[in-house]
Order: structure tokens, then C-alpha cells, then sequence
């Protein structure tokens, strides 16, 4: 993966997509049982909250009904009757300075909604990648130009789906009904 790295500014305000990251970064999947999105959401804000962004602010969204957290520069918020996504698109809307935001989602939407307003805007696995590679300390994000995309899946990338989705077929409950 290459990422043309631009100088972290200071106060940079990062929204992310809960439920996308955690699925992205394989924490859950379409067969995660309901009992495992609590400790799903734990380790996400744990990881985040062990990487102390400096001179940065996070806010993590999730769908459904919980009880807002935060402490210092990480709070964790939960859409109630809405969707994440709608709560995101507001913070988007409502934020005063939008270079200063980067959204993190790779929902289509959002992605669309932080680029109209002039966010920087990161894929899950992208946003993920960075925190690793910074040795837990973010000192940049992607430009807002990220590279084009490839023509085609490289060999390791189709292996990757095809673990994760090679027995779709057997699934009894996905058969053509007809």
C-alpha cells in the first residue's frame, strides 16, 4: 500500500465509522454473534484510546443505543434512533474548520458527504495501517488525493476473500429460492 503522507496538522478532529472499522479490521463479520459486538466496541476504543493521537481529537460513532463516553480527546457516541451514518454526516456538516477532519469510513456516503465538505477522508484499513505503523503515535494522514485505484485484485487480496467468503454458497439461506 502507498499513502502520500501529508504534515499532521494540529487539532485534527477524527470521525470514525465504529461498526465499519471493526468490521474492516476483522474484528467482526456477517457471522459475528450479537454477543461479541460489546467486546468488539471495548477492544476499538481501548486500541484508540492506547494510541494517543497528540493534539488530536477522535469520535468514534456507533449504531444503536449505549452510554456516550469520553475522556480527554477520545468519546464514543451511539446513534440511538438513527444511524451512525446520519450522526457522522451531521458532525461533518456541523464541524467549523473541515480540513481539520478526517473521516474514517469506507462507506461510500460519508466518504462523498466529508470530500463535498473538504475533509480529509481515510479508509478503515488505511486509517488502521497508520496507527500501526506510527508505533501507536499518528504524525500524519493521508492526502486528500489518495492514489488511483488499481485496474485489478492482486493474488493476495482475492485469497483474502475468497477466505472470507468462499463458502457463501453453501449457505442454505442464500440459495436462489426460485
Amino acid at each position: 500500500m502507498t499513502i502520500a503522507l501529508v504534515a499532521y496538522s494540529r487539532a485534527m478532529r477524527f470521525l470514525v465509522d465504529g461498526y465499519n472499522l471493526l468490521f474492516a479490521v476483522g474484528k467482526l463479520g456477517p457471522r459475528s454473534p450479537k454477543d461479541a459486538f460489546p467486546s468488539a466496541r471495548t477492544w476499538l476504543v481501548q486500541h484508540l484510546r492506547d494510541r494517543r493521537l497528540p493534539d488530536s481529537e477522535i469520535t468514534v460513532v456507533f449504531d444503536g443505543f449505549g452510554t456516550p463516553e469520553g475522556t480527554g480527546d477520545l468519546s464514543v457516541r451511539y446513534s440511538s434512533k438513527e444511524s451512525a451514518d446520519d450522526v457522522i454526516e451531521e458532525l461533518i456538516q456541523s464541524g467549523p474548520v473541515p480540513h481539520r477532519i478526517t473521516v474514517v469510513s469506507d462507506d461510500n456516503r460519508l466518504r462523498k458527504a466529508g470530500q463535498r465538505r473538504g475533509c480529509v477522508v481515510l479508509g478503515c484499513l488505511d486509517f488502521y495501517t497508520l496507527l500501526k505503523r506510527q508505533g501507536g503515535h499518528l504524525q500524519s494522514v493521508p492526502s486528500a488525493n489518495p492514489p488511483a485505484k488499481p485496474e485489478g485484485s492482486s493474488p493476495e487480496e482475492v485469497d483474502h476473500w475468497l477466505r472470507e467468503f468462499g463458502d457463501v454458497g453453501d449457505d442454505p439461506l442464500l440459495r436462489d429460492p426460485f
